[in-house]
């Protein structure tokens, strides 16, 4: 019997929209500093917002274009 290797399922994608207008797409990801939530975007950058500003949080299977 040959079992395959396992695989890791893929991080969920997340949306949020916070106070300030802002809309990132991506993976979160682990932050250093205290409050902020930290988002690995498509193209590889990341960004952070305060969480005490998120107005909405939705998971998403894609990150479209604004």
């Amino acid at each position: 019997v040959w079992y395959l290797p396992g695989s890791t399922p893929p991080m969920p994608l997340v949306q949020m929209t916070f106070t300030n207008g802002t809309h990132p797409c991506g993976d979160l990801v682990n932050s250093s500093a205290n409050g902020q939530l930290t988002f690995q975007l498509s193209d590889g950058t990341t960004t952070s917002e305060p969480a005490a500003e998120v107005i909405k949080s939705a998971g998403v299977t894609s990150c479209g274009q604004p």
